[in-house]
């Protein structure tokens, strides 16, 4: 992931394909169109605020040079960040939220989720409920702040409560891109270094702080070819770790079997 964010496991993607990440396919190009995006949305949508103007970028915080056809800005230019609402629980539900113990590893959990009161699930503004392709970003916990999973057909319309951070792709970043950002050592750098808790024991991410983050935008079509590329390769990462724990619990089963078979000689 860390490769794949400092644009090294697409270099030869990016030799092969000059037309799809120079002129109008810019990172700059792609960050204008989104910022258009943006300013329309919260001022033709009833209830959105106009977000924070948010602090330029200096060369002295920039970790690593970029490829061509890439640039910096902040994650907050890119979309919408919204915290989520407090939950109404009750012991026993058909209606669920999400919580942090749900946001895991490049994934959504949902059966970690818990009941809420029906009443209070069928009063939420939908606003609060999930989409297919949100970004949901753990806002507190020791172990568990800053792990970011995105929405798929599984967990869709479901609410999630004020413990997770929920981003929201306007134009031109796709969502899987910037979960496997996130979930880069550069990315937990960055929640290390922006999390806080100044009034409360509490470890805190918080809105204000992962619009902050520092996101290296490549040009659309190369977050595709990125997305692509990491998707293979978590696939393989998953398959050999399942493969050593099939043979460990085999090894295991094959120990007990053989210290069955010493006792029982001894008897």
């Amino acid at each position: 992931m860390q490769e794949a964010i400092e644009g090294k496991l697409t270099a030869k993607w990016r030799v092969q394909h000059p037309d799809l990440i120079n002129g109008d396919n810019h990172a700059s190009k792609l960050l204008e169109k989104i910022k258009t995006e943006k300013e329309r949305l919260t001022k033709n949508t009833k209830g959105t605020k106009k977000a924070k103007a948010l602090p330029p970028i200096s060369e002295e915080e920039k970790p690593f040079d970029l490829p061509a056809g890439w640039m910096w800005c902040r994650i907050g230019e890119t979309g919408l960040v919204e915290r989520g609402v407090t939950p109404e629980y009750c012991e026993n539900s058909e209606k669920k939220i999400l919580n942090q113990k749900c946001v895991r590893w490049n994934r959504i959990e949902v059966e970690w989720s818990k009941p809420v009161l029906p009443n209070w699930f069928n009063s939420l503004d939908k606003n609060f409920l999930t989409s297919s392709g949100h970004v949901l970003v753990n806002s507190t916990g020791e172990g568990t702040i800053g792990r970011a999973g995105v929405v798929n057909i599984e967990s869709e319309g479901i609410p999630f409560d004020t413990h997770v951070l929920r981003y929201r792709s306007i134009v031109g970043v796709v969502p899987v891109f910037l979960m496997f950002f996130i979930n880069s050592s550069y990315g937990q750098n960055q929640v290390t270094k922006l999390k806080g808790a100044k009034t409360t024991k509490q470890t805190e991410l918080g809105v204000n702080n992962l619009c902050l983050f520092l996101f290296p935008l490549p040009p659309l079509a190369e977050q595709k070819a990125i997305v692509e590329r990491l998707d293979k390769l978590t696939a393989m990462i998953d398959k050999l770790e399942k493969q050593v724990s099939e043979r460990k619990d085999q090894a295991e089963m094959l120990m007990h079997s053989v210290l069955r078979e010493a006792f029982a000689g001894n008897k």
